[in-house]
């Protein structure tokens, strides 16, 4: 770390040093960084200047999680969320992941959905019979959640090693696993949208 720093000021360019973060919070600060250097062209949608950090990554996560859910800071309490276990791959997305728990609970007190973490750093090989892209691959649960008994929340979504993917998957009331895939999802979509449009511009070329 310390070379690379000295490399880009070196070239000119201004160094920091932010700690370990996910891949996900390393793009949030550089963009909210910008923003408050003066780049927010597209107005207050950009974000709050206060943002430009890993604690302010989860004040804006958390603090969309509960308008969405129907809660601002001071709006009444809201229903108990459904708990999910978080498969980490053994990487840098647990201890964000307490982290966000915790932005969630100061958000929204009992009504946080309570976040556990499998597959901590510490527990296993990086991104070894577990993390988005096995699953995804394997067609088949992490270790440490293979079972509906393991799998206590009763759904999960599992991370990759940077955090920056993610599946979501579950056990089925007959016992069955499920993958929600959304890769295959996506190209679904993108499958009809290309009909739709093949059929709207017939006869218009």
């Amino acid at each position: 770390a310390a070379l690379a720093m000295r490399g880009a000021q070196l070239a000119g360019a201004q160094a920091l040093t932010l700690g370990l973060l996910t891949t996900p919070q390393l793009h949030h600060i550089v963009r909210m960084s910008n923003g408050a250097a003066g780049c927010a062209a597209v107005g207050s949608r950009w974000g709050l200047p206060e943002w430009a950090s890993e604690a302010g990554y989860y004040e804006m996560l958390a603090g969309a999680y509960a308008e969405l859910v129907g809660v601002g800071e001071r709006g009444a309490p809201a229903a108990v969320a459904s708990p999910l276990d978080v498969d980490c791959a053994c990487g840098i997305g647990a201890p964000a992941v307490e982290r966000l728990a915790a932005a969630l609970t100061a958000k929204l007190g009992a009504g946080a959905p309570a976040l556990r973490v499998v597959n901590a750093p510490g527990s296993g090989e990086l991104n070894t019979g577990c993390g988005a892209e096995h699953v995804q691959k394997a067609r088949e649960p992490p270790r440490g959640l293979e079972s509906v008994q393991a799998m206590v929340a009763g759904r999960a979504a599992s991370l990759d090693g940077d955090a920056d993917r993610i599946v979501f998957h579950y056990f089925t009331h007959a016992g069955g696993w499920a993958l929600l895939d959304g890769d295959k999802i996506a190209a679904l979509v993108a499958g009809f949208l290309r009909e739709q449009l093949r059929s709207a511009l017939r006869g218009h070329t």
